[in-house]
C-alpha cells in the first residue's frame, strides 16, 4: 500500500504518464490521418473521376471550383472509417514496436523520460511486450464504448485510483504481463548505479 509521503510523487509520475500517452495519441492521430488522405489520393487516382456536371449534381450546392476537393474529400470519408477499425491493431503495433527498442517505450514516454520495464526491474521480454500493449488497447477501446460522461469519468476515476494505491504504481494494464513504467534516472545523477529509479 502507498504511504503518505509518496503520494505526491506518485501522482507526478502517474500525470507524466498520461502526458505520454497523449502524445502517443497525438503522433498516432496524425499517422491514420496521413494514411488516410493518402490512400484517399491513390484511390481517386486510380478511378475515373466524373465529369463536372456529374460533379454538380453529385455534391450539389458545392461551388464549381470546389468539387474536385469533394470529390477527394468523399472518397477519404469512404475510407476513413476501414481505417478507424483497425485503429487497436495500428496502437498495438505502435506500442509493441517502441517498447521493443531500446527506447523501451514509445516516443511520448521518451519524451517525459519513462520507460517500460518488468516489474523484476529488468528489460521485458517479447511476450510480456504483446500482452501489454493488447491489454492497454483493451482497455482503451472499452472506454470508448462508454456513452455517459459521468460514467465515463467514474471509471476513468477508478482506473486513475489503480496506480495511485498500488504498491508498484501499476496501472490495470500492467498486472497481467507484470510490467510497470518507471522514470529514467536523471543524467546529472549517475552515482545512482542504475538506468532507472521508481517514484
Amino acid at each position: 500500500m502507498i504511504t503518505k509521503r509518496n503520494v505526491l510523487p506518485r501522482v507526478l509520475l502517474i500525470s507524466r504518464r498520461l502526458g505520454a500517452n497523449a502524445v502517443d495519441a497525438c503522433i498516432l492521430a496524425a499517422g491514420v490521418a496521413a494514411a488516410t488522405i493518402g490512400a484517399a489520393w491513390i484511390a481517386a487516382m486510380m478511378m475515373d473521376m466524373p465529369s463536372a456536371d456529374q460533379l454538380q449534381v453529385i455534391f450539389a450546392g458545392v461551388p464549381a471550383d470546389h468539387l474536385t476537393f469533394a470529390w477527394y474529400e468523399a472518397i477519404a470519408r469512404g475510407i476513413a472509417p476501414y481505417v478507424m477499425a483497425g485503429l487497436p491493431a495500428i496502437w498495438w503495433a505502435y506500442e509493441s514496436m517502441f517498447a521493443k527498442l531500446r527506447m523501451e517505450g514509445t516516443p511520448g514516454k521518451w519524451l517525459f523520460r519513462l520507460a517500460t520495464r518488468s516489474a523484476a526491474d529488468r528489460k521485458l521480454r517479447f511476450g510480456e511486450i504483446l500482452l501489454r500493449s493488447a491489454m492497454k488497447v483493451v482497455t482503451l477501446t472499452c472506454l470508448l464504448f462508454i456513452a455517459s460522461p459521468a460514467f465515463l469519468a467514474a471509471v476513468a476515476g477508478l482506473l486513475l485510483l489503480i496506480p495511485l494505491m498500488s504498491a508498484n504504481g501499476q496501472f490495470l494494464h500492467d498486472f497481467i504481463p507484470g510490467t510497470n513504467v518507471v522514470a529514467k534516472a536523471k543524467a546529472i545523477a549517475p552515482k545512482l548505479g542504475k538506468a532507472e529509479q521508481r517514484i
